[in-house]
């Protein structure tokens, strides 16, 4: 038996870049067939439905400010708090965590799946946060609180 599988890309952009991309600049295999249409229109509605835009907006402040206020008590490893929404990344020094046998990044991702919290590197010297667009906040405190755990 043959399973096909259709699947549907998509990105959000501001007016302001509305017009970068054309008819016939930019295409996917699957993209547009019925199946993979009706998919991505289900989850447009429930993104809409369940107003996940807002709560990330919402959550992705929540979760700078918290990782803002960390790096302010851990600047001796942390460098900088980047991001937009729910992606944030926070860049460590260059010279943290000089006696591990890993990279900066690579060694507090280890010590958050040690501790429940599961994130990848981005780089040598950045952990990534990307929390689902339906996190709620008390999920992001305790994200914030065992951070700040793997840090010390």
């Amino acid at each position: 038996m043959i399973y096909k599988v259709a699947v549907v890309g998509a990105f959000w952009v501001n007016e302001k870049h509305g017009d970068v991309l054309g008819p016939g600049t930019h295409g996917s295999t699957f993209g547009g067939s019925p199946l993979a249409s009706a998919v991505g229109n289900a989850v447009l509605d429930i993104v809409e439905n369940e107003g996940l835009e807002s709560n990330a907006r919402v959550q992705g402040d929540r979760l700078m400010k918290g990782l803002r206020e960390i790096a302010e008590r851990h600047g001796d490893v942390v460098e900088d708090v980047r991001g937009m929404g729910l992606m944030c990344g926070v860049l460590l020094k260059e010279n943290a965590y000089q006696n591990e046998d890993s990279t900066p990044s690579i060694h507090v991702v280890q010590k958050l799946h040690e501790l429940g919290v599961l994130t990848v590197p981005s780089g040598e010297h950045v952990v990534r946060f990307l929390p689902p667009l339906n996190v709620k906040s008390e999920e992001i405190d305790e994200g914030l609180d065992v951070f700040e755990k793997a840090l010390s």
